[in-house]
């Protein structure tokens, strides 16, 4: 997937809506089953590829009606990765209607982590990791390394590294992570929920 864009970035949707093209067509469906998604998208970070435009549009084929699979369902005014190629002097997602669009719930970031000679993935699933500007980890276990570039040490250090930010919905979103690694994390619960302490870990009879 990441292979095929020719341009990837962060920013926030400002407006989605569907476009009917007359002349769409897509192999082995019917008429009127797929329309054409369009989001304008306001860029904040250019990881790949070179854009000067403040905003531009992209397009995807989505499906009208309802579709098995993780698809890209997303909002206006959130905050996420695009993975896009240029096609006919437009940006269409490299991957329609199953997932290729990542939220980014970290915040706003002026640069990413590490350097052009780190994988790519591996500067994004620590730009998750690294709150920014209005950050929004509101979800217990949030969908934030896609290309699983990190391992489960590598993500229980940074979880652990939430723990002491002064947001509190931060520090929830980390003792949440860690305790989803290894339930033996109940010091953390501890810390973050004091009204509510957890038993003791109990190790499984064998």
């Amino acid at each position: 997937m990441l292979a095929r864009a020719d341009h990837v970035f962060i920013g926030v949707i400002e407006k989605q809506e569907s476009e009917n093209w007359v002349f769409l067509s897509v192999p082995g469906s019917k008429r009127g089953e797929w329309t054409i998604l369009k989001r304008q998208v306001h860029i904040e970070t250019i990881l790949r590829g070179q854009e000067s435009r403040p905003s531009v549009f992209l397009y995807e084929y989505f499906p009208t009606g309802k579709r098995p699979g993780v698809w890209n369902s997303t909002h206006e005014g959130e905050r996420d990765l695009f993975l896009v190629r240029v096609e006919n002097g437009r940006y269409h997602l490299v991957r329609d209607f199953l997932r290729s669009v990542f939220p980014i719930y970290s915040g706003k970031h002026d640069c990413v982590p590490l350097d052009d000679g780190h994988p790519l993935w591996e500067r994004v699933g620590l730009l998750t990791w690294w709150p920014g500007e209005r950050p929004n980890f509101s979800s217990l276990i949030a969908r934030i390394d896609p290309g699983q570039a990190l391992s489960v040490w590598r993500t229980a250090k940074l979880a652990r590294g939430l723990l002491h930010n002064r947001e509190r919905e931060t520090r929830v979103f980390g003792c949440n992570t860690l305790v989803f690694i290894d339930l033996r994390q109940e010091e953390c619960v501890d810390e973050v929920f004091p009204e509510h302490p957890w038993p003791p870990y109990q190790p499984p009879v064998t």
